[in-house]
C-alpha cells in the first residue's frame, strides 16, 4: 500500500465496477493505512504507522490533501471560537458486523458511541482525547457503523471515522502501546505530523514527545530525544519546541544508559555551547540564550542539577574554551544578564578558569543595587554570590578581606530576602575557609558569632520581654529574616551557637501549644505579611542540610538548652508562616546537635499529626528526612509517622513525602519494615494523577531494581492487611492507631477494585518464579487454611478469600513463559543485538519447559485437591463464594485441562460433576451477560 502511494494515481478502465473504483484512489489507500494503525498485530500496526506518516512527505497533492483533512480538520486559530456541535442523522441501518476487534478493546462498530460520550463531558486533559481532532474517511460507509449523533463536524468532511477520537489521538494511544516497536514508530509518526502542521501544531503533541523521553524502553527514549532534536533544528526559534526540548532532553543526561547520556551531551553542546557568541557579535534573539533563559526561570532548581552535570562533562572533556567563557561574560549587564550569571555559577563549580576580576568589578559597581532588590533579580544575585564564593582562591588577600567585611556588614543589616541571605552565608563561609586554611576550625567560625548573637538579641526582645501590657506589633517579614539567618549561620558555625538560640526557636514553633496558657493582659502578636511560606525553602534545606559541618561541641550545646517553665511563653501567637521558618531553623540546629535531635524528634513527629498548616507539615517532613540521614537510629522508630503523610490532605506534602521516602529507601537509610510498604504502595491510588505516576515510576524503575523481592515478600501479607483481617495468628500483627487505620483503610466491597489495582501492579512486576511461589503460598496460607478452619468464613474471612480467588484467577498471575512472550522480551528484541536475542530465545525455551513441568506438578499435587475441597464446602454452605471459586476453577481448566483430568481419573463421578458444574456455570454467566446488555 505504501509503494502504491509513491506512484501516480491510476486511471481505471471502464470495465472496473463502479463500487470498487474509489478504492483505487490515493485517498482510499491512505484511509486503509489509517485503519491498520489500530490492527491487532503489533507488526502491522508499526508498519502502518510508518507508512501513514510517510504520506506527509508525498509529492502527490491528493495524498497531501487527504492527510491535511485527516489531521487538521479545524483550522488552527490563536483566538479560537467556542466549538459548535451539529446534530447528524441517526444511522440506524442494521448491517452485518465483522466482529474484528481493535487494539483498544472496542470494535469499529462501537467507535461512534465513544464520540457521543466525549461530547457529554468537558474537554479532556492530557493525551487521551484531543481538543479539536476529527478524522475523515472515504465516502464508503464503515461496515457496522452505528449512530453518529451530535458529532463535531467540519463542513465537507465525512463523519464515518476509522478512529473514534481522531487520528492524532490514535497516535497518542499508539505511543502508549505495550509493544516497544509500535511506540517507537508512533513517535516517528507524531514527529512527521508536527512538522507537517508547523507552526500550527498542537502543544499536546509536543508534550507527548517530551514525556516519552522517560520511557522504560531504551529505543523509545532514543527516538524521543532524536525527534525533539530534529524539531528544534527545523524550528529553532519556536518557544514551545524549545521548552519541550529542554524538559525532554536535559534530564536524560542522568539516564541509566550511557549511550543516551552521551547523545544528550552532544545535542546540548550543538544547541548551546558551540553557538555561544560575544554580545557584540550576536543578537538579542540567539536561540542558545533562549534555552538558557528557560533553565534559569522555569523550574530552576530541578533543571540546574542536570545542567551542572553537563558542565562537568564539558569541562572534563575540555569542551569549554576560553573564548566561550569570554562570550558568556560579555552578556553580563546585557539582555541575558540573569541567564549569564546562572551559567557562570554552574561553570565556576568545574575546573575551568573564569576571569574573576571581571566578577569583582561587577560586584563593586552594582552591589549598591542590592538595597533595592526585587524578586525578579533575587536569583541573579544568588548566582553572583555563588561565583564569588568559588573565586576565593583566585582573589588577592586584600580583595578577600574587603569582600568578607562587605558581606558581614550586609548580613548584619538583616534587610535581604532569605534566598540572598543563604547565598551570602555560603560565600562568606568559603572566603573565611580559604583565607584561614591552617587556622583551627573553631577560629574559622568566629565570623558567625556576632551574627547569631544579634539574632538571639532581636528574638529575645520580641518573645521574652513583656514589660508593657499593651499589644506589641512586630514585622513578621523582618522576624523571618532573623530566624532564617540564625539557621544558616548555625550550620556553618556550630561551635559558636548562643545558649538561648535553641530555646528561642523552640518557643516560636511551640506557639500554638502555649497560646492556651496566655493571659489577656500580656500579649505579643506578630503582624502577618504576604511573604511566601517556607515551602519555598524546602529544596534549599534539602541542599544545605547534608553539608559537612563540625559538631565538636554537640554535647556542650545540648546541655545548654534551657528548661524554663512555659509561663515565659504565655501569650505567644505566631503565624503559620513564621512557624514554618522556625521549624526549618530548628531542623538545622538539630543537624549539628545530636542531643537536641533526640529531644526534639518526638515533638516533630507529633506535629505531623496535629498541625493544620501544610507548610509546617511539609517542612517537618523534610527535616525528619534529613535527620534520618544524619542520625538514622534516632529517627528509625518514627518512619511510620513520616509514611503517614502519604495520606496528607495537601498534595504537595504527599508528593514531597513520596520523594523523600524513595530517596531514603534507595540509599538504605530506611528498610521495608512494619507497615511502610503497605502505605507506600497505596500511593498508586492517589487522587492526583501526577503523584500516581510518580509512585509507579519510583516503585517500578527505582526501588524494584534495588530490592528485587520487594513485591514478592509481602504479597500474602498485603491481602490480609488491605482487608483488615485481624484473626490470623501470624499475619497483619502491626501496631497502628485507630486514626492511622481509618486513614489508610481499603477494606470492604467499596474498595475491591482499588485493592485489585495494587495486586495486579505487584504481579505485573514479578518474575515467573515469584508468581509461581506466590500462587503456592496463597494456596497454602489461605485456601488450605480455610479448608482446615484456621480462617473462618465470617465477613472478614469471606472478603479475604474472595480477594485471593480473584488474584489467582487474574491474567497477571499467569506465567509469561507459558502464556507467550512478555513486554520484557519485546524490549530485548528491539534493544539487544541479534546474537543476544538468539541466546535469550534458547534459554527461554529451556526455561519454559522446566517451569511448565514444575507448575503442572504443583497443580496436580497441591492446588486441585484444595479447590475440590473448597467446592464441596461452599456447596454445602450455599456460599456466595462458590461463583468466585468456579471462576478460578474455569481458569485452571483452561490452562491445565489434561492435568485436572488425570487427577480426577480415579473418581469419574467427581470428574463428571465438575465438568457439568462448569458447563452450567458458563451457561449462567452467558445469560447474565446477555441480560446486562
Amino acid at each position: 500500500m505504501a509503494l502504491l502511494l509513491e506512484t501516480p494515481e491510476r486511471k481505471l478502465s471502464g470495465d472496473v465496477p463502479k463500487e470498487t473504483v474509489e478504492f483505487a484512489t490515493h485517498k482510499s489507500m491512505v484511509c486503509i493505512l489509517l485503519n491498520r494503525c489500530s490492527d491487532a498485530n503489533a507488526g502491522v500496526r508499526s508498519r502502518a504507522l510508518v507508512a501513514f506518516s510517510s504520506c506527509t512527505k508525498s509529492k502527490y497533492s491528493a495524498v497531501l490533501d487527504t492527510i491535511k483533512g485527516v489531521i487538521t480538520p479545524v483550522v488552527s486559530d490563536p483566538q479560537r471560537k467556542p466549538r459548535r456541535f451539529m446534530p447528524t442523522p441517526w444511522v440506524g441501518a442494521q448491517q452485518e458486523t465483522d466482529n474484528s476487534t481493535m487494539l483498544d478493546g472496542t470494535s469499529e462498530s462501537n467507535l461512534p458511541s465513544a464520540s457521543q460520550e466525549r461530547l457529554c463531558e468537558s474537554p479532556a486533559v492530557g493525551n487521551e482525547t484531543p481538543v479539536d481532532s476529527v478524522a475523515v474517511s472515504i465516502h464508503t460507509p464503515v461496515v457496522g457503523a452505528a449512530s453518529f449523533g451530535n458529532i463535531l463536524l467540519t463542513p465537507g468532511f465525512d463523519p464515518y471515522l476509522p478512529d473514534a477520537e481522531g487520528v492524532l489521538s490514535m497516535i497518542h494511544r499508539r505511543v502508549l502501546d505495550p509493544k516497544v516497536q509500535v511506540r517507537r514508530c508512533a513517535l516517528q509518526a507524531l514527529q512527521s505530523f508536527i512538522l507537517f502542521e508547523a507552526p500550527g501544531f498542537r502543544s499536546e503533541d509536543l508534550l507527548v514527545l517530551q514525556e516519552r523521553c522517560a520511557d522504560p524502553a531504551l529505543s523509545v527514549r532514543k527516538q524521543s530525544v532524536q525527534s525533539l532534536a530534529e524539531l528544534l533544528q527545523a524550528w529553532p526559534q519556536h518557544k514551545e519546541i524549545q521548552r519541550a526540548w529542554i524538559f525532554g532532553t536535559l534530564p536524560r543526561v542522568m539516564d541509566t544508559e550511557t549511550t543516551v547520556q552521551e547523545r544528550c551531551f552532544d545535542l546540548l553542546e550543538e544547541a548551546i555551547l558551540v553557538k555561544l557568541k560575544a554580545l557584540k557579535y550576536g543578537s538579542t534573539n540567539d536561540n542558545e540564550w533562549d534555552l538558557l533563559n528557560l533553565i534559569t526561570y522555569e523550574h530552576s532548581e530541578k533543571l540546574r542539577r542536570y545542567l551542572q552535570k553537563v558542565c562537568q562533562y564539558w569541562a572534563r572533556n575540555k569542551k569549554i574554551k576560553p573564548s566561550t567563557l569570554s562570550a558568556v561574560q560579555s552578556h553580563i549587564d546585557g539582555p541575558n544578564d540573569t541567564a549569564a550569571w546562572m551559567f557562570l555559577s554552574e561553570l565556576s563549580k568545574t575546573s575551568v578558569k573564569i576571569d574573576y576580576q571581571r566578577v569583582m568589578e561587577h560586584w563593586r559597581k552594582n552591589a549598591s543595587s542590592l538595597q533595592d532588590m526585587s524578586n525578579d533579580n533575587c536569583g541573579k544575585w544568588s548566582n553572583v554570590l555563588a561565583v564569588l564564593g568559588m573565586a576565593a582562591r583566585s582573589l588577592q588577600d586584600e580583595e578577600v578581606k574587603d569582600l568578607k567585611e562587605d558581606l558581614g556588614n550586609r548580613l548584619s543589616e538583616f534587610s535581604y530576602p532569605p534566598f540572598v541571605i543563604a547565598g551570602m552565608v555560603n560565600c562568606i563561609t568559603k572566603l573565611y575557609t580559604c583565607a584561614d586554611q591552617k587556622a583551627p576550625q573553631e577560629q574559622q567560625q568566629t565570623w558567625g558569632e556576632g551574627l547569631m548573637s544579634a539574632c538571639v538579641s532581636y528574638l529575645s526582645d520580641i518573645i521574652l520581654k513583656s514589660e508593657n501590657n499593651s499589644c506589641t506589633q512586630v514585622d513578621e517579614a523582618q522576624m523571618i529574616k532573623y530566624v532564617f539567618t540564625l539557621g544558616e549561620v548555625c550550620q556553618r558555625c556550630p561551635t559558636k551557637i548562643p545558649k538561648k538560640a535553641t530555646f528561642l526557636i523552640q518557643s516560636i514553633v511551640a506557639a500554638p501549644c502555649i497560646s492556651a496558657l496566655s493571659q489577656p493582659d500580656q500579649e505579643v502578636t506578630v503582624a502577618p505579611t504576604k511573604e511566601p511560606t517556607s515551602s519555598g525553602q524546602t529544596s534549599e534545606q534539602q541542599e544545605t542540610s547534608h553539608d559537612s559541618h563540625s559538631s565538636e561541641a554537640s554535647s556542650q550545646i545540648g546541655s545548654q538548652v534551657s528548661t524554663q517553665p512555659l509561663s515565659q511563653f504565655r501569650g505567644s501567637k505566631m503565624s503559620s508562616t513564621l512557624r514554618a521558618h522556625g521549624f526549618i531553623t530548628l531542623g538545622k540546629l538539630c543537624l549539628v546537635d545530636e542531643g537536641l535531635s533526640k529531644k526534639t524528634i518526638a515533638a516533630l513527629a507529633r506535629e505531623l499529626e496535629v498541625c493544620d498548616s501544610p507548610a509546617v507539615r511539609n517542612n517537618v517532613v523534610v527535616i525528619m528526612g534529613d535527620l534520618t540521614v544524619r542520625y538514622t537510629t534516632v529517627v528509625d522508630r518514627y518512619v511510620t509517622n513520616i509514611a503517614a503523610c502519604l495520606k496528607d490532605p495537601s498534595a504537595l506534602v504527599r508528593k514531597n513525602t513520596l520523594t523523600i521516602l524513595t530517596r531514603l529507601l534507595q540509599e538504605e537509610y530506611v528498610k521495608w519494615k512494619g507497615v511502610l510498604f503497605f502505605r507506600y504502595i497505596m500511593t498508586l491510588l492517589d487522587e492526583v494523577e501526577e503523584i500516581r505516576n510518580l509512585a509507579e515510576f519510583c516503585l517500578e524503575h527505582l526501588l524494584l531494581k534495588k530490592h528485587p523481592n520487594m513485591f514478592f515478600n509481602p504479597f500474602v501479607e498485603c491481602i490480609f492487611h488491605f482487608n483488615n483481617y485481624q484473626d490470623h495468628p501470624t499475619y497483619n500483627k502491626f501496631k497502628q492507631t485507630d486514626g492511622e487505620k481509618a486513614k489508610f483503610t481499603v477494606a470492604g466491597k467499596a474498595h475491591a477494585s482499588k485493592r485489585m489495582q495494587m495486586y495486579t501492579f505487584m504481579l505485573e512486576n514479578m518474575t515467573d518464579e515469584h508468581r509461581f511461589k506466590v500462587a503456592a503460598k496463597l494456596n497454602k496460607e489461605i485456601l488450605a487454611a480455610v479448608v482446615d478452619k484456621v480462617i473462618t468464613l465470617n465477613e472478614d474471612g469471606s472478603a479475604l478469600l474472595r480477594d485471593t480467588l480473584a488474584v489467582l484467577s487474574c491474567k497477571e498471575m499467569k506465567l509469561t513463559s507459558l502464556r507467550g512472550r512478555g513486554l520484557a522480551s519485546q524490549e530485548e528484541e528491539v534493544d539487544t543485538p541479534v546474537e543476544a536475542q538468539a541466546q535469550a530465545a534458547v534459554s527461554a525455551v529451556a526455561k519454559k519447559a522446566f517451569i511448565s513441568q514444575v507448575v503442572r506438578r504443583n497443580v496436580i499435587e497441591n492446588i486441585v485437591p484444595v479447590v475440590i475441597s473448597l467446592k464441596h464446602m461452599f456447596e454445602q454452605a450455599r456460599s456466595s463464594l462458590l461463583r468466585d471459586l468456579m471462576i478460578y476453577l474455569r481458569e485452571l481448566m483452561k490452562d491445565y485441562k489434561n492435568e485436572v483430568k488425570d487427577i480426577l481419573a480415579s473418581d469419574k463421578q467427581l470428574a463428571e460433576e465438575i465438568f457439568f458444574d462448569l458447563r452450567t456455570f458458563e451457561t449462567q454467566e452467558s445469560q447474565t451477560t446477555e441480560n446486562k446488555q
